[in-house]
């Protein structure tokens, strides 16, 4: 579906905004008054709340309050009240087609009383502009598909950066990309060996200028590529499919104008621009300074699913989901990030090549043009004068249905036959063995922490914390909430909470559950979690030992939870 923004001015010479919504041929077209002045603002006070949550490391539940009633302001400036229900129904990817001097307006963080649109809806954004693009997006995947990795920290202050991209590494050769990881790149180089990758993810610092967006890009350990650097690579070879810029307003934009008609690579009206105008066709980016932690999450959940086949948008959409469930929606990272691209397309989906099918022996023998069932001019000649014989009837006298039919099934046919249905007999013997040596799925299950009434909420806390950072770490789990809804305790028949207090316990619950691992852990019984917060163990339950115990301190829950799923996802591997 397309939700398209086009400025006009009305009869009376007034500023107007065109708004329609559809994907058939023709479709209703709304119109509202267009207040620039406004809009400009409503766009900057929602990011200047984001900017003030960068600085506390989360949002806070005052900020995402002022979040979600500045949503709620720029859905009455851009959303018709007609097309308010029509946009409600809704569950298709949505592609923003935006009128250029639009670009800046983070419409991603639309709110329509319930929920934001970018957490509802799987968005791209497609740009109308001025600019004419000198690449073109005819890039066509390679098998197999290749993508590199940039881990950037010239100035040492992104420790989460070689974490990040080790574990995009992983995600994707998981999923049979060739992944290249790049440690130290220089500007040179890397305008060498871009086009060479399908996709290109960039993890470090980066800026954007106002006064010379052009100047804005990557900084590497020998110096900057810039926007204005990307945007004269535009022509000969295809750029590449996807690039992710994960660092500080990779994809924050400028006016989408050409100053300059001769030398139009010097208005590059920033990275976006400049990478989709040299023939990028999906570019992720983020409009503020994110939290290096959280901006991790993110990608790692994304590209695990984009490798899968899932489609580009709703890639971007898991992604900000894994970022709530790690660090809840007072997290900053989900609200950063912008897909520039149709939503529906799936980059990485690979065409498997097509297969023709083996036919069995018994589909062979059920043929009437079998092989060995068109006997020579010479065998009829000779088996019809035998027969003759036999019954003593001329050499040319018709035979009789039986010798017919053994006519029809030779000696041959029938030992195919024979060996056929042992062959099957064989097989279903062998496939019976196999499914009860089955091994059984490898789970871990998250027991309940166990918590006094005070700090009850600190133990939900971090249940769903690990349960969020588990699961972008790809680990496969029952979580807490799922063994507490179908736990059915004493006689009252209501599910009620599993809350171990020793590994003996735990090992049981592990074992009734079916699990090869189970997490649990306590919080201090004296009503204050301390600086050891959480106390928590990991066991196997087979052989009913202790794999590793940890704590996860209450003041920096969401960096030491995510820090400690990715040691646990690896331990369990």
């Amino acid at each position: 579906m397309r939700l398209s923004f086009e400025l006009g001015i009305s009869a009376a010479g007034a500023p107007i905004l065109r708004v329609r919504l559809g994907s058939a041929t023709v479709t209703d077209e709304h119109t509202l008054p267009y207040d620039e002045q406004r809009l400009s603002r409503l766009s900057r006070q929602l990011i200047d709340v984001l900017r003030r949550g960068n600085r506390t490391r989360a949002l806070g539940e005052q900020a995402l309050s002022e979040l979600r009633f500045l949503g709620e302001e720029l859905h009455r400036e851009l959303i018709p009240p007609m097309l308010e229900a029509e946009l409600e129904r809704a569950a298709e990817p949505l592609l923003l087609d935006l009128d250029e001097a639009l670009v800046p307006v983070p419409f991603e963080l639309l709110h329509d009383g319930r929920s934001f649109l970018c957490r509802r809806m799987a968005l791209g954004r497609a740009v109308r502009s001025s600019v004419t693009r000198r690449g073109q997006e005819r890039r066509t995947l390679g098998m197999p598909p290749r993508a590199l990795i940039i881990a950037a920290d010239p100035r040492g202050d992104l420790p989460e950066v070689h974490g990040e991209s080790e574990a995009i590494v992983e995600a994707l050769e998981r999923e049979k990309v060739r992944a290249r990881l790049l440690g130290a790149a220089d500007r040179e180089g890397l305008r060498r060996e871009l086009k060479d990758f399908d996709l290109v993810h960039f993890a470090g610092h980066a800026d954007f200028l106002v006064d010379d967006p052009s100047g804005s890009g990557w900084h590497l350990s020998s110096g900057k590529l810039t926007a204005a650097d990307v945007a004269e690579l535009a022509g000969g070879r295809p750029m590449p499919l996807v690039i992710f810029s994960n660092a500080c307003e990779s994809g924050r934009t400028g006016g989408w104008t050409d100053g300059d008609g001769d030398r139009a690579a010097r208005r590059a009206y920033g990275l976006a621009g400049a990478f989709l105008y040299a023939g990028v066709r999906h570019y992720v980016g983020t409009q503020w300074e994110v939290i290096d932690g959280h901006s991790a999450t993110f990608a790692t959940a994304f590209y695990r699913n984009l490798a899968s086949g899932q489609a580009i948008g709703a890639a971007v959409r898991h992604a900000r989901e894994a970022v709530v469930q790690s660090g809840g929606e007072t997290a900053l990272a989900w609200a950063s990030y912008v897909l520039y691209g149709d939503p529906t397309d799936r980059p990485l989906k690979r065409t498997d090549p097509k297969v023709l099918p083996m036919p069995s022996a018994k589909a062979l023998a059920e043929r009437e043009s079998a092989p060995w069932k068109r006997p020579t001019p010479q065998t009829m000649k000779r088996v019809g004068a035998e027969l003759a014989a036999r019954r003593g009837l001329a050499p040319d006298a018709p035979p009789d249905a039986a010798v017919a039919a053994r006519r029809r099934l030779g000696p041959t046919a029938r030992a195919l036959l024979a060996g056929a249905g042992a062959g099957l007999v064989v097989t279903a013997v062998t496939a019976a063995v196999l499914w009860s040596r089955r091994p059984e799925p490898a789970r871990l299950a998250i027991l309940p922490i166990a918590a006094a009434a005070p700090q009850a909420a600190f133990g939900a806390r971090v249940e769903a914390c690990l349960e969020g950072a588990l699961l972008a770490a790809g680990t496969p789990l029952t979580s807490a909430v799922q063994i507490g809804a179908l736990a059915q305790i004493g006689t009252t028949g209501k599910p009620t909470a599993i809350a171990p207090g020793d590994d003996t316990r735990a090992l049981a619950l592990g074992a009734a559950l079916g699990a090869r691992w189970v997490l649990w852990g306590a919080l201090p019984k004296d009503g204050a979690t301390g600086e050891h917060g959480a106390s928590l163990r990991l066991l196997e339950v087979k052989a009913g030992r202790l794999i590793s115990a940890f704590s996860l301190p209450e003041d920096e829950l969401s960096s030491s939870c995510a820090a400690e799923a990715r040691k646990l996802a690896a331990a369990l591997r």
